[in-house]
């Protein structure tokens, strides 16, 4: 059983140290816009949970890693892989077109009953952990006595037969083991209290329409598109006029690195399609390029400039059009078919691919991918 229990240990704390090391890769701005778009938690939550989740699942990837408070640690994963179960469930049942985000934008995750089953079993897997740890090689059979730390005489009774076959220390040994453990437990309530003070810290500084979490608004495949209207740089534009042919719309921010990068992407569409397709991005962010002033239409102006946009692209000082289409994260794309019922929506960077294919099939008169991934 100890070799059992060393490779699900193996296989979870890996899995941890990858997805958290993937999220901070990312950036704290793409991780908060990623929970936010579950439309979950509160605003306050989301910026601190954004900088503190990478870093807590590495962590606590490394535990399991390293045997290391196996008990504990297992707990707390299965803990997680529950709430994530849940929290998957949910954007399943609401028909939400957002990505998991379990491995940030490396690893697109579509929100399914599969990985709803996966996390479950995750969560399973972590419970064996609890149950028969610590497992082969773990640091707690050095510390502890050859024991799981935190396991007492009292329970000795569901202890494996592998650990029953070490001697009793003796009461002098006992008193170090003693001694070890306030120390290790001490030194792991330290790293969980800087923890909580960098997420904190740093969840304060998350740009404020991250960190108050972008809005989300109720806006699904299937239905009829808002109408709208906004003056653009290509000249005034109403969604109930432009009909006849499909719609690709933005909902950006001048201060989002994904949308800055996304214009190079828009723009060879745009060269493509520009005849056949309706295009327009809308600001849908009241702060500036610096996240501490307010956008003016001079600041969407200079983003077209500095990014050399191609494409019609407009400021919405009442952000009407964000708050109906917006979904969770910027940039959000929207493809609307020519009779105006939305086809498609994802928010985050899209690769040209998937967009080029999207936007094909619906020129096409076929149904798109509803979440643009290919």
């Amino acid at each position: 059983m100890d070799a059992i229990v060393f490779a699900i240990r193996l296989a979870i704390g890996a899995l941890l140290i990858v997805a958290g090391a993937l999220k901070a890769h990312d950036g704290v701005t793409a991780t908060a816009s990623t929970i936010a778009a579950y439309r979950l938690l509160p605003p306050s939550v989301v910026g601190p949970l954004a900088v503190a989740l990478p870093y807590a699942e590495i962590v606590l990837g490394g535990y399991l890693v390293a045997g290391f408070f196996v008990r504990a640690a297992a707990f707390v994963a299965a803990v997680q892989f529950v709430i994530f179960a849940a929290a998957v469930a949910s954007l399943v049942v609401r028909n939400l077109p957002a990505d998991c985000g379990c491995f940030g934008s490396a690893i697109p995750t579509p929100p399914s009953w599969a990985h709803v089953a996966v996390d479950v079993g995750l969560a399973i897997a972590a419970a064996v952990i609890v149950r028969y740890a610590p497992g082969a090689f773990a640091v707690d059979r050095t510390f502890c006595g050859g024991r799981a730390c935190g396991r007492t005489a009292r329970n000795r009774s569901v202890m494996n037969r592998a650990e029953r076959r070490p001697p009793m220390p003796s009461l002098t040994q006992q008193r170090a083991l003693a001694q070890r453990r306030r120390m290790m437990l001490f030194v792991s309530l330290g790293i969980l209290a800087a923890a909580v003070i960098t997420a904190v810290v740093l969840g304060s500084r998350v740009p404020k329409s991250a960190s108050d979490a972008p809005i989300t608004a109720q806006l699904g495949v299937g239905q009829k598109a808002p109408d709208f209207q906004v003056s653009t740089t290509g000249g005034p534009f109403q969604l109930s006029s432009a009909l006849g042919k499909p719609t690709l719309l933005e909902v950006f921010a001048t201060w989002c690195p994904h949308c800055q990068r996304e214009t190079a992407v828009l723009n060879s569409l745009y060269a493509r399609y520009g005849k056949t397709v309706n295009f327009v991005a809308v600001s849908g962010s009241p702060y500036d390029v610096t996240s501490q002033g307010n956008e003016t239409q001079a600041d969407v102006f200079s983003f077209a400039q500095k990014f050399r946009v191609r494409y019609p692209i407009g400021f919405d000082p009442e952000l009407a059009v964000a708050k109906s289409y917006l979904q969770g994260g910027f940039p959000t794309l929207v493809l609307i078919s020519k009779d105006g019922i939305v086809q498609a929506i994802r928010d985050g960077e899209i690769p040209e691919r998937d967009l080029d294919r999207a936007i094909g099939a619906s020129v096409a008169g076929h149904r798109p991918d509803p979440k643009m991934a290919g």
